[in-house]
């Protein structure tokens, strides 16, 4: 959060209030430095508009008990601030736009049957903000352009709500949470380099989360905490790093990357889980993690010099692991009973496997193509 402070010869300020009623309407439009412009409405059918341009500029927007509550909030300029608050509201509809550098935006709604976000910026250095709480069918769209962005989101209580954020350029941040709810969807797309995605999806039941990120210097992080959940993570680029935690039953996870030198990790607690992990290029890292029974495990690498790592505990559990090309190494562990391991790597040369199974009824299928190649079978 910036701190403004300008020369005392500088200021001007403008108070504008809009009195509570029914069915209001409200404009304000204000040219300038230091400008300050307030609204407040109540009761059915309110609109309200403001519009800024200049730097320094705030403007407020509260409706509250309305049965349609719609506010829009344009600014040009830098140091910025726009701000909606709506409560007990049938429905309620922000939209704000920014443009320029080191400005906020921020917007809260609760207790609403029907909740929409949007907020757009264009510049550098800007932050967008969205609470939604104890709503149904609330969504939050964020889209940012230009370098440097922030952008956080929370929806808690929310139900078949979607949260998605969309940023292009270098240095961005996006940071979402869904919190006690059910059926709800979150999306990053983030296109760029120096970024860093995060999504927590948590005591929920069958919410989604999808990441896809592309650039140089990339991280992406998905943790999800309940039932039937699902989550999908796409890198490209170099230097990217993906990790997905899933703890509960019935969840879901496949990522993908593409590119050099890329990480994946993959850790599942919990009932029939499922993990889906490729990697295509050279230099990567892949590791999965999964503790309960029914599992399954799918693992694909292309390129030379990739590492796989794989461990299950439990009972039930598949794996099935390939890779494809030189110098690479897959090491899996399993303990527990009934396993299957399938493992191959295809061509090339100077591959490696290790495979230690502790358990009983276990099986396993190894083959290898190519010179130079090793295989350490380890069976108690």
């Amino acid at each position: 959060m910036f701190i403004f402070k300008p020369l005392a010869a500088a200021v001007l300020a403008v108070l504008a209030t809009q009195a509570f009623a029914e069915n209001n309407t409200a404009r304000q439009d204000q040219h300038g430095v230091l400008n300050t412009a307030t609204i407040e409405q109540s009761g059915s059918g309110n609109a309200a508009k403001q519009s800024h341009s200049g730097y320094a500029n705030e403007a407020r927007l509260t409706q509250v008990n309305s049965q349609a509550g719609t506010a829009q909030q344009a600014q040009a300029g830098n140091y910025n601030v726009a701000t909606v608050e709506q409560a007990d509201s049938t429905t309620a509809y922000s939209n704000q736009y920014q443009y320029g550098w080191n400005n906020q935006a921020s917007v809260s709604q609760q207790a609403s049957e029907s909740a929409s976000v949007n907020q757009s910026q264009t510049g550098t250095a800007n932050e967008a903000e969205t609470e939604q709480l104890n709503t149904t069918q609330a969504t939050s769209r964020i889209t940012q352009n230009g370098n440097t962005h922030w952008a956080h989101t929370l929806q808690e209580g929310a139900v078949a709500s979607e949260v998605s954020v969309n940023q292009q350029g270098d240095n961005h941040t996006a940071l979402l949470w869904q919190r006690d709810g059910s059926n709800n969807v979150a999306t990053v797309i983030q296109t760029g380099n120096d970024t860093s995605a995060n999504i927590y999806q948590l005591d929920s039941q069958g919410s989604v989360a999808t990441l896809e990120v592309s650039g140089v210097n990339t991280s992406a992080y998905v943790t999800q905490r309940g039932t039937q959940q699902q989550a999908a993570v796409r890198i490209d680029g170099q230097n990217g790093g993906a990790l997905v935690t899933q703890e509960g039953s019935n969840n879901d996870a496949d990522t993908t990357q593409s590119g050099v030198s890329n990480s994946i990790d993959a850790f599942q607690a919990g009932d029939w889980q499922a993990a889906q992990l490729s990697q295509v290029g050279d230099y990567n890292i892949a590791t999965a993690n999964q503790t309960g029974t029914g599992n399954e495990f799918y693992a694909d690498q292309t390129g030379n010099s990739n590492v796989l790592y794989g461990t299950q505990e439990g009972s039930d559990n598949i794996l099935s692991a390939s890779t494809e090309g030189s110098l690479n190494e897959i090491t899996i562990g399993q303990q527990g009973d009934r396993n299957v391991a399938y493992l191959s790597q295809l061509s090339g040369s100077d591959n490696h496997i290790t495979l230690q199974q502790t358990g009983a009824d276990l099986r396993v299928n190894l083959s290898q193509s190519g010179t130079g190649n090793r295989v350490n079978l380890i069976q108690q």
